[in-house]
């Protein structure tokens, strides 16, 4: 158990004195640089995710590599069996 405080006596009366925990006082400021922090790093990640995918959209799609549109889908397998 720890004590809240103390007593201070001197020539004019008595004073109580509560023992202040500088830990306590920082709780809070450390609390909002870590939310200010936090949303910043989750609000550039989803900025680039949303960038990529839409460079990824503007891109041209490509096809299979062996594709041929005179073969038809078993000469296709049996190319990427042989790869």
């Amino acid at each position: 158990m720890r004590p809240a405080g103390f007593i201070v006596l001197d020539g004019g009366g008595a004073d109580y004195r509560p023992i202040r925990q500088p830990v306590a006082a920082l709780v809070v400021p450390l609390a909002v640089v870590a939310a200010v922090t936090a949303t910043r790093i989750v609000g550039i990640s989803l900025r680039e995710a949303r960038r990529r995918r839409r460079r990824a959209g503007v891109r041209k799609p490509r096809g299979p590599a062996f594709a041929c549109s005179e073969c038809g889908p078993e000469a296709q397998a049996e190319a990427i069996k042989r790869c």
